[in-house]
């Protein structure tokens, strides 16, 4: 879950792939956005315009971020391939530079470590970070 910085909204990520919005004002949840399959984490861009939401489902070798613009319900698939047998996308946090970093789910074999990532939100572009260690989650 995550609020919007103006204060007039809770999105809710769900198992089923949808993103919930929650108005805070009325009480009410407005029309979904429908982004995937089990979603876990999500952020928020600091000045609202859209949501990265961290798909846990995997295919053809590869992960996904959502990308959900908030004006248009326009949805951007953001690719990444699988290194070492890790799960899908776990974890979003998105910084005032543009740029967000994001994390992925344990090796499907139990054990091993996955690689922290970062996301150029003005180019969707998915590089490794290399300065700093892999972890076991």
């Amino acid at each position: 879950m995550v609020f919007d910085h103006a204060g007039r909204y809770l999105y809710i990520s769900t198992s089923d792939g949808l993103v919930e919005p929650y108005n805070l004002s009325t009480g009410q949840l407005e029309p979904v956005y429908y982004a995937g399959k089990a979603l876990w984490g999500i952020d928020i861009t600091p000045d609202d315009s859209f949501l990265l939401a961290a798909e846990n489902n995997t295919a053809n070798s590869q992960g996904t971020f959502h990308k959900i613009d908030l004006h248009t319900g326009a949805i951007t698939d953001i690719n990444y391939p699988l290194t070492n047998g890790e799960g899908g996308a776990w974890d979003v946090a998105i910084g005032a530079n543009g740029i967000a970093l994001v994390t992925t789910s344990r090796p499907v074999t139990g054990s091993g470590v996955v690689p922290l990532r970062q996301i150029d939100l003005a180019t969707n572009s998915v590089t490794i970070r290399n300065d700093v260690t892999p972890v076991t989650p």
